[in-house]
């Protein structure tokens, strides 16, 4: 189960402060989470049923998990020796804890791995829960449920589906944000005036 699970690795990478990565996005997840739920609450619009926006989530994600294994691949034998793609990060290090007395300093190319991972198996899970709910939605319906109780469940699945796609969101952001700038970047070395003076010639 562990190899199952191994892309949620991603949620335990730490900054150099030894705080979570991942608390960086909880306000823009929960922000927009809060902000998609609210107007399809009072327009009352299609959530769950055919053709609903979480069929067409489904539908995105599916096609996400093809782009994101790509990309995992592209960058998992990606070559390129001034881009120092395997040493590690030394401007705002990131690193990941496999226990209270174990700790690895990423480089650039493991850490959008763990990126890219992570995106693949979220999309993969959110396109299958996308298939399961909207095939069940419509009899859990109607079934003679409690009204109260139907809706706390409905509201609950739209939070979890929601802050899932969000989060999703962020991360192919961040992921395409060092694809095209960070991923390359070099350290900067000064050199010393001698050496400078012996270039110049």
């Amino acid at each position: 189960m562990r190899d199952v699970l191994f892309p949620l690795n991603y949620l335990r990478l730490e900054k150099e402060s030894a705080r979570k990565l991942v608390w960086r996005d909880v306000f823009y997840v929960g922000a927009m989470t809060v902000f998609t739920l609210a107007i399809f609450t009072a327009i009352q619009a299609n959530f769950f049923g055919k053709d609903g926006l979480l069929e067409r989530l489904g539908s995105l994600a599916a096609t996400l998990t093809g782009f994101f294994i790509a990309a995992l691949v592209a960058v998992a034998t990606f070559a390129a020796k001034s881009a120092s793609l395997d040493e590690p990060i030394t401007v705002g290090k990131i690193v990941y804890r496999a226990s209270l007395d174990e700790k690895h300093d990423l480089t650039r190319r493991e850490y959008v791995c763990s990126m890219f991972g992570y995106a693949a198996f979220l999309s993969l899970v959110i396109s299958v829960l996308a298939i399961f709910i909207t095939s069940v939605a419509q009899p859990i319906k109607s079934l003679a449920w409690n009204p109260t109780a139907l809706l706390i469940l409905s509201k609950s699945w739209m939070i979890v589906i929601l802050m899932m796609v969000f989060h999703l969101v962020i991360t192919t952001f961040r992921g395409l944000y060092y694809l095209v700038d960070r991923l390359y970047a070099k350290e900067i070395i000064i050199l010393p005036r001698s050496d400078i003076a012996e270039k110049d010639k």
